[in-house]
């Protein structure tokens, strides 16, 4: 993934450490697209370590926003509401509905860092139940794509097929199928999705073959 700014803005001296601030606030603000546990906000985490213990232990004040959609982000970024964006790689823009090529390059935004991150997926599923009884597996769009072979596999060993069903993403997914209670879903997602939808992993190191650039 990347990390945007308005085109004036600098790169970041370090991942390690908080960006300057060009304005007088001491807060940065960095946005994401999805809830608490999507690669985009997994990756807001690595980017900005300060977000993984809180802003209290620096002078800087780094906070992390989730939006409903990539281009209201974009535009909170031009406004200067936002100081960073995490947006996905130009592979990811092509897949996804929400996320738009031609949105984001006619926008005045530059690209002013890079993260790798590996995803550790799970499948998970509500308390109790069973991988075996889920014939519908939800996730975003991208993360289904990406895991269409592993789905496959899973399908030759329940010996039926499964749904594959999109969702704006990962993470939202696993709220839904809480909410819904769905036993027979099970949702692709990050460890930390499924932790705080309160969900069960049923299967861990599920996206070890998913690409890191995500």
């Amino acid at each position: 993934m990347f990390v945007a700014a308005p085109t004036a803005r600098e790169r970041p001296p370090s991942p390690h450490s908080p960006p300057r601030v060009e304005h007088n606030s001491s807060v940065v603000n960095v946005g994401y697209v999805g809830h608490r546990g999507t690669p985009a906000e997994i990756a807001a985490r690595t980017m900005f370590p300060l977000l993984q213990i809180g802003p209290s232990t620096a002078t800087t004040c780094i906070e992390a926003l989730g939006f409903v959609h990539a281009v209201d982000a974009m535009d909170s970024l031009i406004n200067l509401e936002l100081d960073y964006c995490v947006v996905p790689t130009m592979w990811l823009l092509t897949i996804r509905p929400d996320f738009s090529l031609t949105a984001f390059t006619a926008r005045p935004l530059s690209i002013v860092g890079e993260i790798a991150l590996t995803l550790d997926l799970c499948l998970c599923a509500l308390p109790g139940s069973a991988l075996s009884a889920c014939d519908c597996v939800m996730s975003d769009t991208a993360l289904l794509h990406a895991s269409e072979a592993l789905i496959i596999k899973l399908e030759h060993e329940r010996g039926g097929a499964i749904v594959r069903q999109a969702a704006w993403d990962s993470a939202g997914a696993c709220h839904i199928v809480h909410e819904q209670a769905a036993h027979d879903i099970a949702v692709l997602a990050s460890k930390d999705a499924a932790r705080d939808a309160g969900l069960d992993v049923i299967a861990e190191h599920f996206g070890a073959d998913v690409p890191n650039e995500l």
